[in-house]
């Protein structure tokens, strides 16, 4: 059934030769080992052609190898592997997790894990498996990072600032993820309200990458909703509309900070064009009814005020 199965692969007959490895391997005679060999090649295979037939084929037989070798880490990792190529995430996420019960030491294996709790935005998932990472690998910056970002996520703000510490002094080197973390260091400050400290891990994210989009935008967000700083605000937010002209949550920092700048009928220009994006939330439409509101369009106001509170992320 296996020299079967491997003529039918080279012959690109992958249904066939799926259905010789079903009967080779649902016989114990046959070695976990050459099993696991087998398994790595039709992989590979795989990889140049995965229409569906052929991924779940692969689920099959790495579910059958997990049976009957359920300590097997790597059959894990295919398992894992093949169903992100499905799609299915989660299940994708708990494979991977499941291969560390037993091997612990493959790095990629772990950014996998962490890659899809972020997509499934699964923050507790997040903190935990990175703080798990970090005992097997305490000088990766990354690791350190992600888990800042997950406890800020569930507003654990003390850890997320102590993982950014740690994230910010292992990525010196690296401009990239040094901006990422000072721009999410400045989040947690400001969620803290220590200000002062908030700025500077912005202005420390701005020296690293001048374009970096969380550091312009939560900066001059933050600092307008503060009435501090909004010339540098204008600045900043001002940059980031001029390279995302239709984004609807830098439309509304910008105009955001025009309005406590009492510049009203600019304000008004940009929350207008903020509010007719498909993914206008509940703030952005309550700012462009204060702005109307200024300008003494009260009917049209409260009817803007009226609609945000639908939405969702009003005040």
């Amino acid at each position: 059934h296996v020299l079967l199965a491997e003529t039918y692969r080279l012959q690109g007959n992958l249904s066939k030769s799926s259905e010789e490895l079903k009967y080779a391997f649902s016989n114990n005679d046959l070695s976990l080992e050459i099993k696991a060999k087998i398994l790595s090649s039709y992989v590979l295979t795989i990889n140049k052609n995965s229409s569906p037939e052929n991924v779940d084929n692969v689920i099959g037989l790495t579910e059958q190898l997990i049976k009957q070798s359920p300590d097997n880490a790597q059959a894990y990792v295919v398992l894992g592997d093949m169903l992100k190529q499905k799609g299915d995430k989660k299940a994708a996420r708990d494979a991977y997790v499941k291969s560390t019960d037993y091997d612990k030491s493959i790095f990629e294996v772990w950014t996998s894990i962490i890659d899809l709790d972020n997509e499934l935005k699964d923050n507790n998932g997040l903190v935990k498996h990175t703080a798990l990472a970090a005992e097997y690998f305490p000088n990766q910056a990354v690791l350190w990072y992600y888990n800042g970002l997950g406890n800020y996520a569930i507003k654990d703000f003390e850890e997320a600032e102590y993982a950014l510490d740690e994230a910010k002094n292992l990525a010196f080197s690296n401009k990239e993820l040094s901006a990422n973390v000072n721009a999410l260091l400045g989040d947690v400050f400001n969620a803290q309200k220590k200000y002062k400290k908030s700025n500077a891990a912005y202005e420390a994210a701005l020296k690293a990458d001048p374009n970096n989009e969380q550091a312009l935008n939560n900066y001059s967000y933050f600092s307008s909703l503060r009435g501090e700083n909004l010339e540098r605000a204008k600045e900043l937010s001002k940059k980031l509309i001029e390279k995302h002209p239709e984004n609807a949550t830098y439309l509304d920092t910008h105009g955001w900070v025009l309005y406590q700048q009492s510049d009203y009928e600019n304000a008004r220009e940009y929350l207008k064009k903020a509010v007719v994006q498909a993914n206008a939330s509940g703030t952005v439409i309550e700012h462009y009814g204060d702005v109307l509101f200024k300008l003494g369009n009260k009917t049209e106001a409260i009817t803007q005020c009226q609609e945000a509170k639908e939405k969702r992320n009003h005040s």
